[in-house]
């Protein structure tokens, strides 16, 4: 928050007038009147030279603004409005789709920088009373209000330099689009130096938001998307045979999927698959093999890794108002974490399409502008901020599956009837949740039933968003009551939990089924305890895992 409040409220009033002028400066051009135009454009410029002007000395004072690189994009964006064209059609398009998006993008981050942050109680009111109004995209309100979007899907590839990688992306894209999808293309140069705004023009897409300085608003993006799903691509990701097609079938089969995302290589979180190739013919092969549509692929995660990924643009944009939830810098490093969590804590499913595999090359861009902050402090600071805003560690307990106890268990046990699973603070849930999904892609079985119990009240949000039934257990009382009348053919436990661990492994025992696994984590369990049961397997831990130990019925 800046210190001079009247001149903040100024700026914004400018603002204001510069979003008015644009809106006028359309009419005008629509009917014609070219000396009208003209006088707006030069009007319009001038404001933006003195907001320009203010950027440097009030990002010194809160640098969080990012004024200077906002306000530069919108000068350049107003700057290349060609007014005095004969058609004036495509100086409409770039003021709607361009200019006025950036616009508006800059006036919400300096509202919320100048005047918001860090004040928490100005900051609750901003999230809950002004966030959505300020960052809602318009077309897809009246879309979602009437059931009629202009395209399926909105496809946006995204670049800052790197135009080798770029131009194999985009034609990658060209060549394996369904021919009967009805789709907008729109290409988005964030502050290249090395052609890439020229090579966009070339292709002619459907819309090319230029950003004239990388950080300048990328957020404006989510303004202009008409699709009724929307995919993001960076420009380090080559698309593959059926991709897109099998991608667009899984988000498509279930209005509960808000998120999705095709198996790469060059990826953490577990999502890369096991293969290697050489050659881009080998590479192609692959993904003729894989990708062949099978539901039984499409994985439940409690949260993904998006090089390339597809959403429900309404969700994304509207529901979750994704432009309007401005963070710090240092919480940017987890923009993937964020939608996985809003996504959870909607009730929504976030899905790994591994029928869809995508090649990946892997951070060609973020990977060298976060070695330039520094990466370790980059992801440091960054869980830190998630932490401070969602009130959990998105690397934390259950953040991902451990393959080790994946690997030692027998996933492949048939069993009448549902599958029943327990999960026992469990954080995220990924080890019950993978438990599931890999039942279901090897037996092609009726998912499982997910019970989730915790005594940590901080993950109940994002467990009712994963489990089918799950409850706050603050005591063993309540764990026995929970569990009460119930048995499970797989038991999690992976956290201590705050009663004896004597007790809480005898209960847990009591509610396995015949031929049912439990495992858990030895942490806070005395060795003592578990010399009471010699039968218990132990399984060493993975790099950067657990050791577990693992006892069947």
């Amino acid at each position: 928050m800046i210190q001079d409040q009247t001149l903040a409220v100024q700026i914004l009033d400018t603002m204001d007038l510069m979003t008015e002028a644009l809106v006028e400066l359309s009419r005008e051009l629509s009917a014609g009147n070219t000396t009208a135009a003209f006088d707006l454009s030069c009007g319009l410029r001038e404001m933006a030279a003195r907001v320009c002007n203010l950027a440097p000395g009030l990002c010194a004072e809160e640098p969080e603004l990012d004024l200077d690189k906002t306000s530069v994009s919108v000068y350049e964006s107003i700057k290349a409005l060609s007014c005095l064209s004969s058609d004036p059609a495509p100086t409409l398009h770039k003021i709607e789709f361009e200019a006025l998006p950036l616009l508006l993008n800059m006036k919400l981050r300096f509202y919320f920088f100048a005047c918001v942050y860090p004040d928490p109680e100005r900051m609750e009111q901003y999230y809950r009373e002004e966030m959505p109004e300020l960052s809602k995209n318009w077309y897809l309100e009246e879309a979602a209000q009437t059931g009629k979007y202009k395209y399926d899907v909105s496809v946006l590839i995204l670049a800052y330099n790197h135009l080798d990688y770029t131009r194999r992306c985009v034609e990658s894209f060209l060549q394996t689009v369904p021919p009967d999808l009805n789709y907008e293309l729109i290409l988005v140069n964030h502050g290249s130096s090395d052609g890439t705004k020229e090579y966009f023009e070339k292709i002619g897409p459907h819309k090319q938001l230029n950003i004239a300085v990388n950080g300048g608003g990328t957020p404006a993006l989510y303004r202009i998307l008409e699709g009724e799903y929307y995919i993001g691509i960076s420009n380090d990701v080559v698309l593959l045979e059926n991709s897109i097609a099998n991608l667009l079938r899984c988000i498509r089969s279930d209005p509960k999927i808000a998120y999705a995302v095709p198996s790469t290589p060059n990826i953490s979180n577990l999502q890369a698959p096991a293969v290697s190739y050489q050659t881009d013919v080998q590479m192609h092969e692959f993904a003729r093999q894989n990708n062949r549509y099978d539901p039984f692929r499409h994985e439940q995660r409690a949260r993904l890794c998006n090089p390339i990924a597809a959403y429900r643009s309404h969700v994304l944009c509207n529901e979750f108002c994704f432009s309007g939830r401005i963070y710090p810098k240092k919480g940017s490093s987890f923009p993937d974490d964020r939608i996985s969590c809003l996504s959870r804590r909607a009730g929504y499913r976030c899905v790994l399409v591994k029928d869809a595999y995508c090649h990946h090359f892997g951070s060609v861009t973020l990977k060298s502008e976060i070695q330039k902050q520094g990466e370790i402090q980059h992801y440091q600071s960054g869980r830190q901020e998630f932490h401070k805003q969602f009130g959990i560690d998105p690397w934390g307990t259950g953040f991902c599956f451990d393959p080790a106890l994946i690997q030692a268990l027998d996933l492949s046990l048939p069993i009448e009837g549902h599958t029943e699973i327990l999960g026992l603070n469990c954080g995220l849930f990924s080890n019950p949740l993978k438990i599931r999904e890999e039942r279901k892609e090897r037996l092609h079985e009726t998912p499982a039933v997910l019970c989730g119990a915790t005594d940590n009240p901080a993950y109940l949000p994002d467990l009712r968003g994963l489990c089918d039934t799950v409850q706050e257990t603050p005591s063993l009382e309540a764990l026995a009551s929970f569990l009460a009348g119930r048995k499970f053919h797989y038991i999690v436990w992976e956290d201590p939990f705050a009663a004896p661990p004597d007790q809480v492994l005898a209960l847990l025992l009591e509610h396995l089924a015949s031929g049912g696994t439990l495992a858990l984590c030895p942490q806070g369990i005395p060795e003592a305890v578990l010399k009471f049961y010699p039968d218990m397997q132990e399984i060493p831990a993975a790099k950067g895992g657990k050791p577990w130990r693992i006892l069947t019925r």
